[in-house]
């Protein structure tokens, strides 16, 4: 279940802002701020930031979508940093969510020429699954900020 809504939002400088995370081979890591992030909100009121601000390694801390505790989770808001606005998927025993990101290569054409090098487009795809139904919900998230919904898994080659 989803819905549009607007939250507080970190400082401004985040994405100027380096993000580290402790990979699988106990090495520090570091990966860009994205456009779209998820804040998970607990029962207790307190929240997890995909990119969290601290000043541990004088940097910030990027969270991985599986350190959500979703036995705790109330909601989690997908939020876009350059409009400030955020899509709400409501916690539920049933569901289980996902967020992950697509990168589609194209090309210019003109006049059925092929020209110049390709530009890759990066998305946020974001939604869930009912465990019992199998139903799903896919919001992709376009680089202008436009947001597309399905029930299916829109894969364009």
């Amino acid at each position: 279940m989803t819905s549009s809504n607007t939250m507080p939002s970190q400082s401004a400088n985040d994405m100027s802002r380096s993000w580290w995370f402790l990979n699988d081979k106990g090495e520090m890591e570091k990966v860009e701020h994205e456009r779209f992030y998820w804040v998970a909100i607990y029962k207790d009121g307190t929240m997890l930031y995909q990119f969290e601000n601290t000043e541990e390694w004088g940097q910030g801390i990027y969270h991985r979508f599986s350190e959500i505790e979703w036995e705790k989770l109330i909601e989690i808001h997908v939020k876009d940093m350059v409009k400030g606005t955020m899509v709400v998927l409501r916690g539920s025993n049933d569901l289980q969510f996902f967020m992950l990101y697509r990168n589609r290569k194209t090309m210019t054409v003109n006049a059925g020429v092929t020209q110049g090098d390709p530009i890759v487009i990066r998305f946020a795809v974001f939604g869930w699954k009912d465990r019992k139904t199998g139903a799903t919900s896919y919001h992709y998230m376009m680089p202008d900020g436009a947001m597309i919904a399905s029930h299916e898994d829109i894969r364009v080659e």
